[in-house]
């Protein structure tokens, strides 16, 4: 896997999130085949590693938590836009 080296406290975190996300008032469905909760704990981890976990910005100062967020936007949004260039290069094989 991609994060084998994120820490043991991560991976709680991850499977913590899973629960807290896994409600199916929310979109998902109520039972994940085993497969996908191993991409979802990845996610996760990739979250955590990147500190991109907007829903825990109450745990940052207040002074902070503005600058945090828009560092988050940033990040995501520049890898939407690598994402969109890079399916818009590479050979279709269809």
């Amino acid at each position: 896997m991609l994060c084998q080296h994120v820490n043991q406290k991560t991976s709680r975190n991850a499977e913590c999130r899973f629960q807290r996300t896994s409600n199916p008032r929310r979109g998902l469905a109520k039972t994940l085949t085993k497969k996908q909760r191993g991409l979802l704990r990845e996610i996760d981890q990739i979250v955590d590693l990147l500190h991109l976990d907007h829903q825990a910005i109450q745990d940052y100062e207040s002074s902070i938590c503005t600058i945090k967020l828009e560092s988050m936007i940033r990040q995501l949004a520049r890898g939407a836009v690598v994402h969109r260039m890079l399916r818009q290069v590479a050979p279709r094989s269809s």
